[in-house]
């Protein structure tokens, strides 16, 4: 058990790790040292005190809109507007818009494993058949047990724009996939599907060996709870 003293002393230690500051989507090179979050349930919407690293006097007025996080740990994103801007003391508050905690869960914990597959040589209407069978927009391409592409409900349009319903998979596969491995979290996953602008990623082992498929549906599904059928 601490002592009193120690507790005063512990409170003084402050371990910080920066956060980008963004406004308006865009890099401010402003960094964020500590968040105050205060009066959360107010119906006006909580507000946030901001100790901010580097110069803010020509960067921050009040009305901006800003962005930062995830934050470490505990995975934040914080979006608000700034309410008033402190030069002295480096800190701007914030009224805070939008708040959102992304659990700290691995992919190989939500991803789909019973995959439905299909080689290069397949034709593009039996990857379509089987999408339509299974209510599935994508599927993994595997030739040789090794994963070579992916296709999806996009490529299939593709293949019927160019009257290629009975051509092959590999003529309109996606290769290399996109992919991700099976401990990255599910941060990771929506970063990933964000930089390449895919709705699914193929989950690998250690090895490089396909063991499952995460979406964004899975993602969502999983962060409101909402249990698969």
């Amino acid at each position: 058990m601490p002592t009193l003293k120690a507790y005063e002393i512990l409170r003084e230690v402050d371990v910080v790790a920066p956060i980008r500051l963004y406004k308006n989507d865009r890099d401010t090179m402003l960094h964020v040292l500590s968040v105050e979050i205060l009066d959360v349930l107010s119906p006006e919407g909580g507000r946030a005190i901001l100790k901010i690293w580097g110069s803010i006097n020509r960067t921050l007025e009040p009305g901006d809109r800003i962005s930062l996080g995830p934050t470490p740990f505990l995975n934040i994103r914080i979006e608000g507007e700034v309410i008033y801007v402190d030069k002295l003391s480096n800190q701007v508050s914030i009224r805070i818009t939008r708040m959102a905690s992304i659990p700290q869960v691995r992919v190989g914990e939500v991803a789909t494993q019973n995959m439905i597959t299909v080689t290069p040589q397949d034709t593009i209407i039996k990857a379509a058949s089987l999408m339509e069978s299974f209510n599935i927009r994508g599927l993994p391409v595997i030739e040789n047990e090794k994963l070579v592409g992916i296709i999806t409900q996009t490529d299939i349009l593709r293949a019927v724009k160019d009257d290629k319903i009975n051509g092959l998979v590999r003529d309109y596969m996606t290769s290399p996939p996109v992919t991700i491995r099976h401990d990255d979290t599910l941060f990771d996953a929506i970063k990933t599907m964000e930089k390449y602008n895919v709705g699914r990623l193929l989950v690998t082992n250690e090895r490089g060996k396909l063991i499952g498929i995460v979406t964004k549906t899975d993602i969502l599904r999983f962060i409101a709870g909402i249990k698969r059928k």
